[in-house]
């Protein structure tokens, strides 16, 4: 699998009335929309049960957003005929568009890239086009962002995600996978550790313990995969 290969890392800050408030973040990634077997029941269902989550959400774009050209189908994509370039070119957009009517409405942390995505000559792709769509910061293909969560008229709480679409072959088991999400804490140092790409769905709880202003604490680590439509 072949992605843009761009890190970055980005901060985000958001204000609670109180410190009992939740906050959510539901991850909308391999929505492969636009796709013969695109799952659109459930994609819409899920759009309407986002919608009635109380309270601030904070949404993050995982990849693959439509199913578009794979890394081999890029690979041939210079060598086609300029007409078909250019119908091709206004599909994508169209897509973009559409997908984007649905995504609108929520307030977004941004979009990671995944290897299924459109080119465009001037050397952004269709998630480039689309986090411009939805107001938002494109993430390329992994990055670290810092959540600041302040209380108003109180203390501000720091949390760290780590979202990566994900590389490789599928595992055979969720247990597998999530494996593969766990590793990605042996470089990174956050909280919210989150993968997708083989389209499993899991998460997984474990701490590790640090030392922090002379006092050794917990520190809680969740792994999760974010499924597929």
């Amino acid at each position: 699998m072949l992605t843009t290969g761009i890190f970055t890392t980005h901060t985000h800050n958001i204000t609670l009335e109180k410190e009992t408030d939740r906050l959510y973040l539901p991850i909308f990634g391999d929505l492969h929309y636009g796709c013969s077997a695109h799952a659109t029941h459930a994609f819409l269902r899920y759009l309407k049960r986002v919608k009635r989550l109380r309270g601030p959400k904070l949404c993050l774009g995982l990849g693959d957003y439509f199913d578009l050209l794979s890394t081999s189908e890029r690979a041939n994509h210079a060598k086609q005929h300029e007409t078909t370039i250019a119908d091709l070119d206004n599909r994508a957009v169209d897509l973009v568009e559409e997908l984007g009517q649905y995504l609108y409405p929520f307030d977004w942390l941004g979009l990671i890239d995944g290897n299924h995505y459109y080119p465009f000559s001037d050397g952004t792709n269709t998630t480039h086009l689309l986090a411009q769509y939805l107001e938002t910061v494109y993430l390329g293909c992994t990055s670290l962002i810092k959540l600041n969560i302040t209380i108003a008229d109180g203390p501000t709480f720091r949390i760290a995600i780590h979202p990566h679409h994900g590389k490789g072959g599928g595992a055979q088991t969720v247990g597998g996978s999530l494996q593969k999400v766990e590793k990605m804490a042996h470089a990174m140092d956050a909280s919210l550790y989150i993968m997708g790409h083989d389209h499993q769905k899991g998460v997984a709880h474990s701490e590790r313990l640090c030392y922090h202003k002379g006092k050794l604490r917990s520190h809680p680590i969740v792994c999760i995969r974010s499924r597929s439509f």
